[in-house]
This record gives C-alpha cells, sequence and structure tokens, in this order.
C-alpha cells in the first residue's frame, strides 16, 4: 500500500503539489500521479503493506451505505472490479468517514450476516458445479469432497452472530496479513465458524484494511496535513 503521508510531499515544490490537487478531478494529472506510483523513481516515501483478497470492501459498503460517506462507497464497491483502489479525495472529512464506518461496524455487525450467509451459499454452490464423479478416487478429488462436506455442514449449521463478527474486527490486525499466515485469533474463529471457507480470513483481511485507511488519515490529520490522493494496490 503506498501513501503520501510523510513531509517529503509537503517539501517538493508546488508541482508536485499542483499534480495532486489536480488528481483529484483531472485524468491527465491522475496518470502521471499513477506513473510515479508503478516507476518507483520518484524519491517519495511509501509505507507497504500487503493485502490479499479484499473481497468484501463492497459487501461492508453495501451493508452499511446508509452511514458511508458517498466518495468512500465508491472506492470500496470500484474494489470488485480493479485490483487497485483509486480514491480521488478532493474534499475534507474522510478520516471520520472512515472512523464513522468501523463504528457503524462495531455498534451493529449483526447487519452483515445475511449477506455472508449469502457468500457462504454462493461458495458451497460453485463447489458443488467441480464435485467430481463418485467414480474419481484420486487424492485430489477426496479433498474436494473432504471441503465440499464441511461447506454444506457450516452453511446448515451457519453460527456466524453479531459478537464473532465484532470479535472479528477487533483481532483483524492492520496492515493486513497473508492467507494461512494470519494471527492465530482469526484463524481459530475460522476452523470455528466456517472450516475449510476461506471467508472469515478473507472479511478479515477487509477488515485490516478499512483500520489502515483509518491510520492513514489519522497520521495526515495529527500532522496538520490533508490527503489529496491515496492509491491503493492489491494482489
Amino acid at each position: 500500500m503506498g501513501d503520501f503521508t510523510t513531509e517529503k510531499l509537503y517539501t517538493r515544490g508546488s508541482d508536485l503539489t499542483d499534480l495532486l490537487i489536480n488528481a483529484a478531478t483531472d485524468d491527465d494529472a491522475f496518470a502521471a500521479l499513477t506513473d510515479i506510483h508503478m516507476t518507483g523513481d520518484d524519491p517519495i516515501e511509501f509505507k507497504s503493506y500487503s493485502y490479499e483478497q479484499n473481497v468484501y470492501l463492497p459487501l461492508i459498503a453495501r451493508c452499511y451505505n446508509d452511514v458511508c460517506d458517498v466518495r468512500l462507497l465508491e472506492a470500496l464497491n470500484d474494489y470488485e472490479e480493479r485490483p487497485c483502489i483509486v480514491y480521488r479525495v478532493s474534499k475534507p472529512g474522510h478520516a471520520q468517514a472512515v472512523a464513522d464506518l468501523l463504528k457503524a461496524i462495531e455498534a451493529a455487525p449483526e447487519r452483515l450476516l445475511p449477506d455472508l450467509r449469502r457468500e457462504m451459499e454462493k461458495i458451497l454452490e460453485s463447489s458443488s458445479k467441480f464435485l467430481p464423479a463418485a467414480s474419481d478416487t484420486s487424492f485430489m478429488a477426496g479433498k474436494h469432497r473432504e471441503t465440499h462436506a464441511h461447506l454444506e455442514q457450516s452453511v446448515a449449521d451457519f453460527s456466524l452472530t453479531g459478537d464473532v463478527l465484532r470479535t472479528l474486527l477487533e483481532v483483524s490486525p492492520e496492515g493486513g496479513f497473508y492467507p494461512g499466515d494470519g494471527p492465530l485469533a482469526v484463524e481459530e474463529l475460522g476452523e470455528a465458524h466456517a472450516p475449510r471457507c476461506n471467508l472469515i480470513g478473507a472479511l478479515g483481511y477487509s477488515f485490516g484494511f478499512l483500520k489502515t485507511l483509518a491510520s492513514v488519515y489519522r497520521e495526515a490529520e495529527a500532522h496538520g496535513l490533508r490527503v489529496l490522493h491515496l492509491q491503493v494496490y492489491g494482489t
């Protein structure tokens, strides 16, 4: 994840500052700024975070669209179609927008439950389409059938609750993590409520992503600065 939160940005002179300001609305300025990100030739400092499968950002945005800032909502929805979020910030208040969204999730995580159940049903449906024939006795076929059975059980005994999701929000770390390498608390929640399914882990990545956005904005505000352009790369 790249961000322009260090003072280097603000001592580079008017050219870069103008580029940042214009990138909020002008495609040419935006393209030039993207080039700075991609080439790595510019001495602007970056913070690095790793993210995997922020696929539930659009789901979160849908479930809290009544409290989610319109521009933030658009950015989170865009992630479904693009491997990076390009968040063109053209007004103050976005730090509060992210904070408000996190507070809304913490206050009423149960709003996510119907959509998460549908997600599990979709995962099961997809697994069913590729279920190997009974005559296939290969190792991989056996693992597929075993995983499918776990998915069927998870959907039938859907055990996610608001309290479980609140705990997941609490233990999901800022900065993200790789599948299978997350905090033990996240792994345990996944094993307890959606074994052999990456739903809990992926949702945890998304929670961590939002926490990181919040920290970027807090850092800018602490220095009396405003984030004019934030570009987030996913994998």
